[in-house]
C-alpha cells in the first residue's frame, strides 16, 4: 500500500527539481547568446514563460505532496509548460536536440504513468495518505456516533484509537446488520474526554473494517470542519497537555 505514496513523493521531488532547473536554462541561454554567464539575468530580465514554469512546478510539487485534488489541474499545466519551454530551447541548442527531446518525452511519460497507474487512488482516498496522518492515540474515550439518514443508527461505545482528524470505533454488531453505514455517510460525533469535556464534531465514515489482529471490527471516522481552536484543544487533550479539572 505504501508504494503508491512513495511514488507520490518521487513525483513531488521531480516537480521541485523542475523549478530549480528553470533558472539554469535561462543562464545557459544567456551564456550561449553572449558568452557570459550572468547569474542575475533570470531576475533582471524575467520571462513570463520561465516565471510561470517555476510557479507551476512549485505548485505541483506542493499539491502532489499533499495529495490535493489541485494535482489534477496543476500537473497537466506543468507538463504543457515544460513541453513548450523545451520546444523553445531547441532554437538555442539545436546541437542538443536529442537530449532535449528525450528529457521532454521522459517527463511526459512520467506524468502519464503518474495518472494512469493506481497512484491516482491516493487523490481520492485519504486513508492511503499515511504520511499525512495525524498521530493516533490508543486511548478509550466514551463516544456517541449518530449516523445521518432516514434510519441512521446510533453507536454508543468507546474509541479504540483517536487523533485530531478522526477515530476508530468498535462496531462489529452494526457492521453485520442491515443498518451498516456506507463509506462517506455523514455523522455527528460526541467525544468525551475526562477533565476536558465534550467535543461535538461533524464527521464522515472513512472506512468499515473487519477485525484484523489487535484491531476489532469497526468503523473509521474522519472529522470534518473542526475549528482551529477546538482542534488545538483536542490535540492538547490527546497528548495530555490539558490539566485535569
Amino acid at each position: 500500500m505504501r508504494s503508491k505514496p512513495i511514488q507520490f513523493s518521487i513525483y513531488a521531488m521531480v516537480c521541485l527539481l523542475v523549478s530549480f532547473t528553470v533558472p539554469l536554462h535561462v543562464y545557459a541561454v544567456s551564456y550561449y547568446s553572449t558568452g557570459l554567464l550572468d547569474f542575475g539575468v533570470f531576475f533582471n530580465r524575467p520571462q513570463p514563460l520561465q516565471w510561470a514554469l517555476v510557479a507551476a512546478a512549485l505548485t505541483s510539487s506542493y499539491a502532489v505532496w499533499r495529495a490535493s485534488v489541485v494535482t489534477v489541474f496543476a500537473v497537466p499545466v506543468l507538463t504543457a509548460l515544460v513541453t513548450y519551454n523545451n520546444w523553445t530551447l531547441l532554437s538555442h541548442f539545436m546541437q542538443y536536440s536529442a537530449v532535449i527531446l528525450i528529457s521532454t518525452m521522459l517527463f511526459i511519460a512520467t506524468t502519464v504513468c503518474f495518472f494512469v497507474l493506481p497512484t491516482r487512488e491516493v487523490l481520492f482516498n485519504p486513508e492511503l495518505r499515511w504520511w499525512l496522518r495525524a498521530k493516533r492515540h490508543r486511548k478509550s474515550y466514551p463516544i456517541t456516533v449518530q449516523f445521518e439518514g432516514p434510519t441512521g443508527p446510533q453507536v454508543i461505545t468507546e474509541t479504540f484509537d483517536v487523533s485530531e482528524t478522526g477515530a476508530f470505533v468498535p462496531a462489529g454488531q452494526l457492521l453485520r446488520s442491515r443498518l451498516k453505514p456506507n463509506v462517506g455517510t455523514p455523522c455527528v460525533v460526541i467525544l468525551k474526554i475526562d477533565g476536558v469535556g465534550e467535543f461535538q464534531l461533524h464527521g464522515r465514515v472513512a472506512r468499515c473494517a473487519e477485525g484484523n489482529g489487535s484491531y476489532p471490527a469497526g468503523i473509521g471516522l474522519r472529522f470534518e470542519d473542526v475549528p482551529n481552536l477546538r482542534r488545538r484543544t483536542l490535540v492538547e487533550a490527546l497528548e495530555g497537555q490539558v490539566a485535569s479539572a
